[in-house]
């Protein structure tokens, strides 16, 4: 298993994170008016969503289990697995989809849907996070 990967992409997810929570101050009209700081959200959750994506990629692998066929698919199959509870593995298809909504139809996100990610689903990628790292000290 590689563990460095998994390593750097925790610590993407938490350099992210301790931005994002920066931004968590903002009132919801603070947040629409600042067109700027909703761009920044916006690439701060994606890259925390990729890279929870990534490492439950790696962990599939590192338990030898087949791959997943989406990115939706890997948290499914973590659940299946039993290496995440069912609760976070639908917050985590939900972020997928979130993603998915960004990268491909950007411009039919609502800045409320933005702030409502980042004031709600933070402590789901927080979660995720603390799995794998547990993952990762078991297997030292």
């Amino acid at each position: 298993m590689n563990t460095e990967t998994i390593e750097m992409h925790l610590g993407l997810i938490d350099q992210n994170l301790r931005r994002l929570h920066d931004k968590r101050r903002l009132s919801p009209g603070q947040f629409i008016e600042d067109h700027d700081c909703q761009s920044a959200v916006l690439l701060l959750l994606l890259q925390a969503i990729e890279s929870s994506i990534r490492i439950g990629a790696a962990l599939i692998a590192a338990r030898k289990l087949r791959p997943a066929d989406s990115y939706k698919g890997v948290f499914h199959s973590l659940f299946y697995n039993q290496i995440i509870p069912e609760g976070l593995r639908d917050r985590l298809v939900t972020m997928v989809g979130f993603r998915n909504l960004v990268i491909h139809q950007y411009w039919e996100i609502k800045p409320e849907v933005v702030y409502q990610v980042l004031q709600d689903h933070l402590n789901d990628i927080e979660e995720f996070a603390q799995i794998a790292r547990n993952f990762l000290e078991e297997r030292q």
